[in-house]
C-alpha cells in the first residue's frame, strides 16, 4: 500500500520525471546481475535462476522445473554445478529454491522494498543462441497476480538486443543497489509492448528461509503434485494446449476453441484450461458456453482473479448488469485492493445509471491503479456524469500529463549513469 501511495504523490507533484533524467544501470551492476545469473536446463526447456547466498542457494520458478531427474545448472560462463537438490517450493508465487553446494562467482541480497516507478534495471537472461545476456529497462507498473499475489509488471527496453528476450523466467529484476527486487515470472504481450511479470522479493525472501529449515530434499519429478489445480504444468505439455494456443496467436479462435475442448476432456476440471477456453468463446462470442465454463472453474478454484474477472465481464457482455454488478462486488469484497475489479464494478454501474455508486468504486480504481491512463480517464468521465465537472478536468488533466511523461520516457535516448 505504501508503494501506491508514493506513486500517486509523484503524480500529484509538479515535479514530473522528464526525458533527461532517464539512466541507465552502469555495467558493474549489470555484470554483477550475470555473475549471479544461471541457466537450467530440463532437457526440453531451459529457464533460468540466481545464486541469493554465498553457499549456493538458487532461486528459480517452479513450474519449469517437473521431470524425470534433476536439471543440468550451468553459471553464465558455463561452469556445470554438481548434485542440485530442490528444497524448498512455493506454488502459489511459483517459486522454488535449489541447493548446489557450489560458491557463486556473485549472488543477489534481495531488496527489502519493491520498485519505484520509472526507476532503472537490469535483467538477465537467455539470448535466442542461449547464452545469457543483460536487458536494461526499468519498471512501469503495478498489477495485482492472476492469484491474489504481488505480482509487478516490468517493462523491458531492449538496447540493441532482440526484440523479445526468450529465457527471463527465473531470472532476476536487479536495482542500481545491486540487489534484487524481485524474480521474473513470464512473459507476455500488452498493448505491443513487451511485459515481465515479477514477484516482489518478500516472498522469495520467506522461502529461501523456510529452504533453510529443510532437512530432506525434495523431489523435481513430483513437482507437479504440489503446484495447485490451476498451475500450468499439467496443461503446458498437453499437445491439444500448446496447438490451441499458437492458433490464438494467429488469430484462429475458432480452431483454438476445438483444440482446448479436447485438452480439456484429458485434464478434467482444470481450472486453466477452462479459462483458457472460457477466454476463446468470449472472444467469438460464445458467452453463455463461456460462463458455464467460468462459474465451474470459479467452484474449482474461488481465489483466482482472473476467472472472476472474466466471468463478471462474459455476465455483463450478455446484458445483466445486477448479476455482474453482484459479481464484481463479491470480487472487490473478497480482494478489496483489487484495482481491475473496482474498475470493472465502476463501468458496470455506470451502464446501469448508478452514477453517484460509479464515482465512488471508480475513485477506488484509480486511487490503487494511479498509473493506468485508461482508468484515470473512465474515472473523469464518471465525475463528469455526476455532475462533478471541475474534479472531472482535474483528474483528466492528471491522465493527460501521465500520458506526455510515458511517451517521453519510453521514447528517449537514456543516458548511462
Amino acid at each position: 500500500m505504501k508503494i501506491r501511495i508514493v506513486i500517486l504523490a509523484c503524480f500529484c507533484s509538479a515535479g514530473f520525471l522528464c526525458a533527461d533524467d532517464v539512466v541507465w544501470l552502469n555495467d558493474a551492476v549489470a555484470q554483477k546481475a550475470l555473475d549471479a545469473t544461471v541457466s537450467i536446463d530440463m532437457g526440453d526447456r531451459k529457464i533460468v535462476g540466481f545464486f541469493v547466498s554465498a553457499d549456493g542457494l538458487i532461486v528459480t520458478v517452479a513450474q519449469n522445473l517437473g521431470g524425470p531427474s534433476a536439471p543440468k545448472i550451468r553459471s553464465s560462463t558455463g561452469e556445470e554445478m554438481a548434485h542440485p537438490e530442490l528444497m524448498a517450493v512455493d506454488p502459489i508465487n511459483d517459486l522454488a529454491v535449489i541447493a548446489t553446494g557450489s560458491k557463486p562467482k556473485a549472488f543477489l541480497e534481495l531488496e527489502e522494498s519493491f520498485l519505484s516507478l520509472f526507476e532503472a534495471i537490469v535483467i538477465p537472461h537467455l539470448t535466442q543462441s542461449g547464452r545469457m545476456g543483460v536487458a536494461h529497462g526499468r519498471f512501469f507498473a503495478q498489477r495485482p497476480g492472476a492469484d491474489a499475489s504481488n505480482s509487478r509488471i516490468v517493462e523491458v527496453l531492449s538496447l540493441g538486443l532482440a526484440p523479445t528476450l526468450p529465457g527471463t523466467s527465473g531470472a532476476p529484476v536487479v536495482t542500481r543497489s545491486g540487489r534484487a527486487a524481485g524474480m521474473c515470472d513470464s512473459l507476455t504481450v500488452l498493448n505491443g509492448q513487451k511485459m515481465y511479470f515479477a514477484v516482489p522479493g518478500k516472498p522469495v525472501g520467506e522461502l529461501i528461509a523456510l529452504a533453510r529449515k529443510t532437512r530432506r530434499p525434495l523431489s523435481f519429478s513430483k513437482i507437479a503434485e504440489l503446484m495447485p489445480l490451476n498451475s500450468p504444468v499439467v496443461s503446458m505439455v498437453d499437445r491439444d494446449y500448446a496447438e490451441g494456443v499458437r492458433l490464438i496467436s494467429v488469430g484462429d479462435f475458432e480452431g483454438a476453441v476445438e483444440k482446448f475442448k479436447v485438452a480439456l476432456k484429458a485434464h478434467p476440471r482444470n481450472p486453466r484450461l477452462m479459462h483458457l477456453l472460457a477466454n476463446v468463446l468470449a472472444k467469438t462470442e460464445h458467452y453463455a458456453e463461456a460462463r458455464i465454463l467460468l462459474e465451474e472453474a470459479r467452484q474449482i478454484d474461488p481465489a483466482n482473479l482472473n476467472t472472476r474477472q472474466l466471468l463478471g465481464d462474459v455476465i455483463r457482455k450478455m446484458g445483466e448488469l445486477d448479476q455482474a454488478i453482484t459479481c464484481f462486488g463479491e470480487l472487490t469484497r473478497d480482494f478489496p485492493q483489487y484495482a481491475i475489479g473496482w474498475g470493472s464494478l465502476g463501468l458496470a454501474l455506470r451502464e446501469r445509471g448508478n452514477k453517484a455508486e460509479a464515482v465512488s468504486a471508480l475513485k477506488k480504481c484509480a486511487e490503487f491503479m494511479p498509473d493506468n491512463m485508461g482508468f484515470l480517464r473512465m474515472y473523469a468521465d464518471a465525475l463528469a456524469d455526476n455532475g462533478q465537472m471541475e474534479e472531472s478536468f482535474s483528474w483528466r488533466q492528471r491522465a493527460d500529463d501521465l500520458e506526455s511523461m510515458l511517451f517521453k520516457v519510453r521514447y528517449s535516448t537514456p543516458k548511462r549513469q
